[in-house]
């Protein structure tokens, strides 16, 4: 009778644990997308356009001052750098995967001149991107982005 009870007791503890896990489950399903995922969501969305830390600010609804501090406080790093290193991040991609030229590629990412992403480009990787590109074709390694003091 003792292990009967045993085992029904514990196989409630089971059932109950179940059941709270299923519905912490469900919950986690009906909450908001975090302030990250709306970050990263917003970058997603908006980065090959002009894009300001007040417009992600009305996406938030909060003031740009306060998105400012969100993003700081979720990736590490300021709005614009975020920003840019998404850019720099398509670019590249869009340099090794593609044979557009480097102007439509420029536009295609957010950058109002080829010149200016060229510019960033180099600084970001610390090589122009026909070298990528170049270096892409002849089966030569790329580098991996300079720490962010070492392009600002």
């Amino acid at each position: 009778y003792e292990i009967a009870s045993c085992l029904v007791g514990s196989e409630m503890c089971i059932r109950d644990s179940l059941r709270a896990l299923e519905s912490s489950r469900e919950s986690e399903r009906r909450q908001p997308p975090s302030r990250k995922q709306q970050i990263r969501k917003f970058l997603d969305e908006h980065a090959h356009e002009p894009a300001a830390l007040s417009d992600l600010a009305r996406a938030l609804h909060v003031s740009p001052s306060r998105a400012g501090h969100l993003v700081t406080a979720a990736f590490g790093c300021p709005f614009q750098e975020l920003l840019l290193a998404e850019r720099m991040t398509r670019a590249r991609n869009l340099l090794l995967s593609t044979d557009y030229p480097q102007k439509e590629i420029a536009r295609c990412c957010g950058f109002g001149t080829v010149h200016y992403f060229s510019r960033m480009f180099r600084r970001f990787y610390g090589m122009p991107p026909g070298r990528c590109r170049d270096a892409k074709k002849n089966g030569v390694p790329g580098r991996e982005p300079r720490k962010r003091t070492e392009f600002i």
